[in-house]
C-alpha cells in the first residue's frame, strides 16, 4: 500500500489512516563550534533517513524503532544521540564536531599584564600569580603574564594568588609529586582585553594584603578495588575567574593542608588507574565544606562486545557492556587507527549502542571500511547534587578585606570511568 500527500495534506491525519507510519521528527543540524547550520547531512532515526537542507533543518516521518538519531556528513565526526523524545515530535538540535579546523578562526584577544608584587614575605619557593587559570612565577618581586582568550567579551575578571609551594613546580602548571601551598593570598581585579599585545605591557601593582590560614582536608577512598595508582588534587574554584591547585596527594587516606577561605568553593578531584593504564576512574566533589571527603569510585564496566582484538564484527557492530547504574550516561568514541579525530561518537543511557547503517557509497561518509583498523573507548559519567549540612565545627576563617559571600551548604559529586583503546576489525 502506498500513500501520497498532496498540497495541504495533514501528516498527523496520515498517521491515523496508515498503520505503522509513526510520529514526525523535526530538527536542525549545526556546527558545534560556530553554531552555524550544516546542510546536506544524512540523518537516520530507526527506519527513517533524510538529508538536512541548507538551513540545517530536517524532517522525518516514519515508524521509528528506537530513540536514537544518527547524523553523518563529510568533514564532520559522525554522531549518535540516544534518548531522543521522538514520540513527542519535538524539535531537536544536534551539534556535530568538524573534522578539520575552520578556515576563519575566532579572533584571539590578548592581555599582557606585568608589574611589582607588594607585601610578599620571604619565600623558600617561587610565589605564583594565576590569571584565569594561567599561572606564572614571581621573580625578584615582579611578574609578567600573558593571557589569551577567544571569547567575545571585553572585560576579564581574574584571580591572582600566591603561595609558598612545597615540592617542585614544573612548567608553572603541574607537579609530578605531592605538593601544597604553605601560605596563600589573593585579590580580584578586572582588566580589558586588547586585540593585540601593546608595545608596552600593561602594568598592575599587586598589593597582597590578605593571608589565609591553612586548614586540613582528609581524603579517603572506599573502593579502590583493582586500581593501583591514585592521585588526588585539591583546587580552589573561583567560578568564571578560574581555579587554582593548592594540594596534591598520591595515596588514599591522607590529610592535606589547604587554604581555608570562607565563601569559596573547593574542587577535590581523584583519579585511579589500573596497572595497564587502559582504564581509569575519576571522581570529583565541588563543595564549600571540604573538611572531610570520602570518595567512591565508579567501577570499570565489563566489555561484552566487541571484545578487544575482535574480528569479523561486520559493518554495523553493536557495542555492549555491563550497566553500572540508572543515572549513568555512556559515551562511545570510535577511532580509525592513524586518524586524530574520532570516526563516530555516540551517547546513550542504555548499556549498548549500534553503529548506524551509513552506506558505503554515502557521499556524506561515515561508513566503516574492511581494510582499516579501529579502536573504541567507553566512558561513563554520573553527576549527583547533594544538599548537605556542613560538618560540625567547620567554621572557615573570614577574610577581613573581602565581604562574606552568601553561599549555602551544598555538594556536587561527579564520577566517571573510562576504558580506552579497545581494537577490532571488520
Amino acid at each position: 500500500m502506498t500513500f501520497a500527500c498532496l498540497t495541504g495534506c495533514d501528516l498527523t491525519a496520515a498517521a491515523l489512516l496508515v498503520p505503522g507510519v509513526g510520529q514526525p521528527l523535526r530538527g536542525r543540524v549545526v556546527d558545534s563550534r560556530t553554531r552555524l547550520p550544516v546542510g546536506n547531512a544524512t540523518v537516520i532515526a530507526g527506519l527513517g533517513q533524510t538529508v538536512s537542507d541548507a538551513s540545517g533543518v530536517f524532517h522525518l516521518f516514519g515508524n521509528f524503532t528506537s530513540d536514537e538519531v544518527s547524523v553523518s556528513r563529510a568533514g564532520y565526526v559522525s554522531f549518535t544521540q540516544g534518548d531522543i523524545p521522538i514520540s513527542q515530535a519535538e524539535d531537536i538540535e544536534i551539534a556535530i564536531e568538524p573534522m578539520f579546523a575552520p578556515q576563519s578562526a575566532l579572533p584571539v584577544k590578548f592581555l599582557q599584564l606585568s608589574g611589582p608584587v607588594q607585601g610578599l614575605p620571604t619565600l623558600d619557593s617561587p610565589a605564583l600569580v594565576s590569571l584565569g587559570g594561567t599561572t606564572t612565577a614571581v621573580s625578584n618581586a615582579a611578574f609578567s603574564l600573558e593571557y589569551k582568550a577567544t571569547s567575545p567579551g571585553q572585560i576579564l575578571s581574574s584571580v591572582l594568588a600566591w603561595g609558598t609551594l612545597s615540592g617542585p613546580y614544573i612548567d608553572g602548571v603541574t607537579a609530578p609529586q605531592p605538593f601544597h601551598f604553605l601560605n596563600f593570598a589573593y585579590q580580584v581585579g578586572s582588566w580589558r582585553l586588547g586585540d593585540t599585545i601593546p608595545a608596552s605591557a600593561q602594568s598592575q601593582a599587586l598589593q597582597i594584603a590578605s593571608q589565609v590560614p591553612i586548614s586540613p582536608v582528609r581524603i579517603s577512598y572506599s573502593n579502590l578495588g583493582g586500581f593501583r595508582n591514585v592521585q588526588t588534587d585539591v583546587l580552589l574554584d573561583f567560578g568564571v575567574l578560574g581555579v587554582i591547585p593548592v594540594a596534591r596527594a598520591l595515596a588514599s587516606n591522607q590529610s592535606l593542608p589547604v587554604p581555608a577561605i570562607n565563601g569559596l568553593k573547593y574542587v577535590i578531584e581523584g583519579e585511579a588507574t589500573d596497572a595497564a593504564g587502559k582504564a581509569s576512574s575519576l571522581v570529583s566533589i565541588t563543595t564549600n565544606d571540604p573538611s572531610r571527603i570520602a570518595f567512591s569510585l565508579l567501577q570499570v564496566p565489563r566489555i561484552v562486545t566487541p571484545t578487544p582484538g575482535a574480528t569479523s564484527v561486520g559493518q554495523r557492530p553493536t557495542f555492549r557492556w555491563t550497566p553500572l547504574s540508572q543515572e549513568v550516561i555512556y559515551e562511545v568514541v570510535l577511532r580509525e587507527v592513524g586518524e586524530v579525530k574520532p570516526k563516530w561518537v555516540a551517547r546513550t543511557r542504555y548499556p549498548e549502542v549500534t553503529f548506524p547503517a551509513f552506506a558505503q557509497n554515502d557521499i556524506n561518509g561515515g561508513a566503516l571500511r574492511p581494510d582499516r583498523q579501529y579502536t573504541w573507548s567507553l566512558r561513563a559519567l554520573e553527576i549527583l547534587e547533594q544538599n548537605e549540612v556542613p560538618s560540625p565545627g567547620f567554621t572557615p576563617p573570614r577574610i577581613q578585606s573581602l565581604p562574606r559571600l552568601p553561599v549555602r551548604p551544598y555538594r556536587v559529586r561527579k564520577r566517571e570511568v573510562e576504558v580506552r583503546e579497545m581494537g577490532f576489525s571488520l
